[in-house]
């Protein structure tokens, strides 16, 4: 559900003179602003942290992702996957390198995969209805899946290019931010209530950075997104309201 900024937070936006931008064609810069080392190692050390206390818990864990064999059309593809994919986390494939081993979404952004991997998304087909979910191996130097709907395969990823800037309505930016109540309010209109735990995180954030949605596919979190920020190249657990 769409809801309209504070009145508080668009003071606070000229304020800080973060008038609109005029739309580019250029792509935003992958980690244009990075986190320190340090910030780097405390936001994974705080995941793995999680994680392994979430694993002594005796909630049912999710099935490592697999290939299966045939396709279903995606406007079809809760049948096949037996659940609900949320429009706002939906993504579509707009291309595939000749390699197989990158992809372009609907936004321009473009993700890079292993090379084992060219075998699965050579089966992809342009349209194909994709997510986009965060990699918990902390043995992986790939930080995300994309998982094609329509196929029930997923390959590792990570963001190397990132959409095209300024450029709705498959881009989306961030307008306003209140790291008090851990709130992120994006261009199209979306208000997002932030984990307590990326509370660290979001206190980076600036009004007009890039953000591509994903789903949080952790069985321990109410929070059933993640924002990711390509400028900063990271992401943080969200959910709207």
């Amino acid at each position: 559900m769409k809801k309209s900024i504070p009145h508080i937070f668009l003071i606070c936006l000229s304020c800080f003179s973060l008038s609109a931008e005029e739309p580019s064609s250029e792509h935003t810069t992958v980690e244009s602003r990075p986190l320190t080392t340090e910030q780097k190692q405390q936001m994974e050390t705080s995941r793995k942290e999680e994680q392994t206390s979430h694993s002594r818990q005796s909630a049912p864990v999710k099935k490592q992702k697999k290939n299966v064999k045939g396709r279903i059309s995606s406007q079809n593809h809760s049948f096949f996957s037996k659940r609900y994919i949320q429009p706002i986390h939906s993504h579509w494939l707009s291309s595939i390198s000749m390699q197989g081993d990158s992809l372009e979404l609907e936004d321009g952004s473009h993700w890079k995969i292993p090379s084992y991997q060219a075998q699965t998304v050579y089966s992809w087909q342009r349209g194909d209805l994709l997510t986009i979910t965060p990699n918990h191996s902390f043995f992986s130097s790939y930080y995300y899946y994309i998982n094609n709907a329509c196929t029930g395969t997923s390959v590792p990823a990570n963001l190397y290019i990132g959409p095209l800037a300024f450029t709705p309505p498959y881009t989306r930016w961030v307008v306003a931010l209140d790291p008090i109540h851990c709130q992120v309010y994006l261009q199209d209109g979306s208000s997002w209530n932030i984990a307590l735990s990326d509370a660290s995180l979001l206190n980076q954030w600036a009004p007009n950075d890039t953000i591509i949605i994903g789903e949080n596919d952790s069985w321990f979190s109410s929070y059933d997104t993640i924002l990711i920020n390509v400028n900063m190249n990271h992401y943080i657990r969200a959910k709207q309201f």
